[in-house]
């Protein structure tokens, strides 16, 4: 198939270029292109949401850990001793003051 495109680059005598090519040869770059954007968004889609199922699990499983305990002392169990957090922030701030309640709730003075 040829196709007659005008090229207007020089205003007194236009430039004519014959192309011959399916539509489809021509737009076959533009398709590859399109479809890495599309499978690299994918891949980049699913790693963030892999890294944020990690880090949420790593963030919760503590907490629920001393909620489980929480549920046990509130039951009447006063020999449970919740499970330590070793951890540097407010979470592991949170375990070992529960531990400490805990202890002192076990042993009055």
């Amino acid at each position: 198939m040829i196709r007659i495109v005008k090229i207007d680059s020089v205003a007194i005598n236009p430039l004519y270029l014959a192309i011959d090519a399916e539509q489809q040869e021509l737009l076959l770059p533009i398709h590859k292109i399109r479809n890495s954007i599309l499978i690299t968004s994918i891949i980049m889609l699913l790693l963030s949401v892999a890294i944020s199922l990690y880090y949420t699990r790593r963030l919760v499983k503590p907490i629920k850990a001393l909620s489980q305990s929480a549920k046990i002392i509130s039951a009447g169990d006063l020999t449970h001793e919740p499970q330590v957090i070793s951890s540097k922030d407010e979470i592991g701030d949170l375990s070992s003051a529960f531990g400490v309640t805990g202890r002192d709730k076990r042993n009055p003075q």
